[in-house]
């Protein structure tokens, strides 16, 4: 399934006839969102759940408003870390997911403002591919070091799944979807995320952080003896 290799997010799990509903709020640039995710899977795999949830994404930026520049330079004026501190915890990251399965090549990234690729993961979610579009989104930043803050690049990944690439650039060129990223984010804050990966289950279970798979399954487990109630 395409999601299993997307980047961690909040979850927000609602109790229907057939499904779980699993909201994800995550960043294309956020590492440890993609390592959290691949944690929750592992744990759904293994769990009473299979095929009784679904997955939507939502949208949250971790640079708001930034200009684009090297995920180093970021980094180091964000933390107050030198440069050198920067790389070696970004070895640190790969080292971690590399142990989930995950491969990462971080030196080198951007980081800014992702507002553009979400607008353009709302739209496909319209056309019934917002995760797949994800999946490449997170594939290109993650693996090949696309730098997704051209809006060209995220038109040729948009074509490259099968959208239409003239309608995504009407979204770039328009406002539209604007709001729905800034209302995402809003909707994150009201659970009292302050970044991400953050996970909301049921509207009751929350879990900060990429934690381990033992902490994803207890709250599954919890969520199976809810509905069997």
């Amino acid at each position: 399934m395409i999601w299993r290799e997307f980047c961690g997010y909040i979850f927000e799990v609602e109790k229907t006839d057939s499904q779980i509903k699993i909201n994800i709020w995550s960043d294309i640039i956020c590492p440890y969102c993609r390592l959290g995710h691949a944690r929750l899977v592992k744990a759904l795999d293994s769990s009473d759940l299979k095929g009784r949830y679904q997955i939507i994404h939502k949208a949250f930026r971790l640079a708001p408003g930034s200009r684009t520049e090297k995920v180093e330079t970021a980094l180091a004026a964000k933390f107050n870390l030198t440069e050198d501190a920067v790389l070696k915890m970004q070895k640190n990251v790969e080292e971690m997911a590399a142990q989930d399965g995950i491969k990462y090549d971080l030196h080198g990234t951007l980081y800014g403002d992702t507002t553009d690729a979400h607008r353009l993961v709302l739209w496909a979610a319209g056309k019934g591919a917002q995760l797949e579009l994800l999946n490449v989104f997170f594939r290109a930043y993650f693996t090949e070091k696309i730098n997704i803050f051209d809006r060209e690049n995220l038109l040729k990944l948009v074509a490259s799944i099968g959208l239409n690439r003239d309608e995504g650039e009407k979204i770039l060129l328009s406002d539209n979807f604007k709001n729905e990223v800034l209302a995402e984010e809003s909707e994150a804050h009201s659970y009292g995320a302050q970044g991400v990966p953050f996970f909301v289950f049921a509207e009751k279970y929350a879990v900060s952080g990429a934690q381990p798979v033992s902490v994803f399954s207890q709250v599954i487990e919890k969520l199976v003896s809810d509905r069997s109630r």
